[in-house]
This record gives structure tokens, C-alpha cells and sequence, in this order.
């Protein structure tokens, strides 16, 4: 898998990736092994083993850590799921899906961390629902927006 950040050489595996333009490239790896270069690179920069995931940081450094293999594998299985995340994220993830911009009337709600999950194949209304459910902010749907208050 080639992008203009980061490529990714497969060997007999099973992985997550994201490459978002405003957001860190982003590989999860959950079964196998797979090389992390850099676009220009011929020797990896990382080899990841099961569980473990990479990205580049807001220096453009390669970093290494643990992987939530069960978060990155819901949306296969037809599922948002995030575990701990900032609404801000949540938000733009169910804006992608549903072709929604986010606008938060209430700046302080765009850090604040939930646990949320819903099935892709049901409406934004649904999960706008959901998300309300949790009583940390209110949100509607205005015209082509999720509106935050």
C-alpha cells in the first residue's frame, strides 16, 4: 500500500489502514507482519508484529506502540466503534460515512472523550440518537451539519 507519507509492505497478513488528509497516516496491524517505509524508502522504518500499530507524529516521525486490534476491526463487521476517543473524532468519522460537516457550537465538548458504537447501515439520525443518549452534549442535524451545543 503506497501514499505520499507512508507505504506499507504486505507479507501474509491481516491490517488496518488509514490515510486521512488532515490526520496522521495511521497502520494497525492484527495477524502476520508488515513492513512500514517511507515513500522513498527501500529499507523498512518498521516491521510491526501482531497487536502493534504505527503512525507519524506532527514532526513527521515514525512512532510504535500498541494496538487496539478490536477498535480497528469493527468497521469490517459493519460497526463504528471507538473506545475513549474525543467527540471531535467520533464526530468527523460518522461526517465521512454520512457526507456531514461538524460544527461545534460548544468548543469546549471538542475534547471531551466517549465510548461510542453504532452500525454503519443505520441512519446518521440513529447515531445522532445514540450519541445524544450519553448526555455529555446535544446534537442535531442542520442541513448538511452536525451541529454540536
Amino acid at each position: 500500500v503506497s501514499t505520499d507519507r507512508m507505504n506499507v509492505r504486505v507479507l501474509g497478513t491481516s491490517f488496518n489502514m488509514r490515510n486521512y488528509e488532515h490526520e496522521a497516516p495511521h497502520v494497525a496491524l492484527v495477524d502476520g507482519k508488515v513492513e512500514v517505509l517511507s515513500p522513498d524508502g527501500t529499507q523498512p522504518d518498521a516491521t510491526l508484529q501482531p497487536g502493534q500499530e504505527a503512525w507519524l507524529d506532527e514532526s513527521g516521525t515514525l512512532r510504535v506502540g500498541e494496538a487496539d486490534t478490536y477498535a480497528v476491526t469493527q468497521w469490517v463487521k459493519g460497526f463504528f466503534y471507538f473506545h475513549d476517543e474525543p467527540l471531535v473524532d467520533v464526530l468527523r468519522e460518522l461526517g465521512r460515512w454520512y457526507n456531514y460537516g461538524v460544527v461545534f457550537h460548544n468548543r469546549e465538548a471538542i475534547h471531551q472523550h466517549v465510548h461510542f458504537s453504532a452500525l454503519r447501515n443505520e441512519g446518521i439520525e440513529v447515531a445522532v440518537e445514540s450519541l445524544n443518549r450519553l448526555r455529555h452534549v446535544y446534537i442535531r442535524i442542520e442541513g448538511n451539519d452536525l451541529a454540536v451545543y
